[in-house]
């Protein structure tokens, strides 16, 4: 698959492919000479991967200083 970027900066994913992730939002790797996207995982997808921590008092911190 080929895509292009404007003269702006800007590539289109084909919706195939953002659907396929689920996501908005990706890591723009450089890697040598290739540059790589990876999907930025969820609120939902990361819970329970950081042992001891409280998500409900940890989502009112962050609320509080939005």
């Amino acid at each position: 698959m080929v895509v292009h970027i404007d003269k702006l900066g800007r590539m289109v994913l084909p919706a195939a492919i953002r659907k396929m992730f689920k996501t908005s939002s990706f890591f723009l790797v450089a890697e040598g000479k290739e540059i790589k996207l990876k999907p930025v995982p969820s609120w939902e997808e990361m819970r329970g991967s950081i042992k001891g921590l409280d998500s409900k008092a940890f989502l009112k911190e962050r609320h509080e200083e939005w």
